[in-house]
Order: C-alpha cells, then structure tokens, then sequence
C-alpha cells in the first residue's frame, strides 16, 4: 500500500488569491512497481478550489499620502 501527503501552501498568492467559482489544479505523473518488477505508470490530478475567506481583522494596512 502508498501512502501520499499533499498539503496546499496557503501561503503561495496563487492559492490566495482564487475566489468562489475558480480553481487551480496540480497535476503528477508517477509509477509504481511490484515486488516482481511490474510497473504501472498513472496521473493524479488534485484540484485546488477557491473560497470566500471573508473579511479579515488586521489584513488590510493603510497607508496615507500627503500632497504638498
């Protein structure tokens, strides 16, 4: 038996910035083979989907300018 871990970097802009209704899809080739040297090539596609995350307190800064 494979056991895999994927984990989505919620860091990455791209996966911060998708909205409801968008999505970004990774996508690995990988091949397995058996105790007697049998291999089996396939794709696993993950698909990422957006969120409304709300509002958040503190994620905005403001900035202010002046004009002289």
């Amino acid at each position: 038996m494979a056991v895999y871990t994927y984990t989505v970097d919620n860091a990455n802009l791209a996966v911060q910035d998708l909205s409801t209704g968008e999505s970004l899809t990774d996508i690995f080739t990988y091949t397995i083979t058996d105790s007697d040297g049998d291999t089996a090539t396939t794709t696993l596609t993950i698909t990422i989907d957006g969120v409304n995350d709300g509002a958040q307190q503190g994620a905005m800064k403001s900035k202010s300018w002046s004009q002289a």
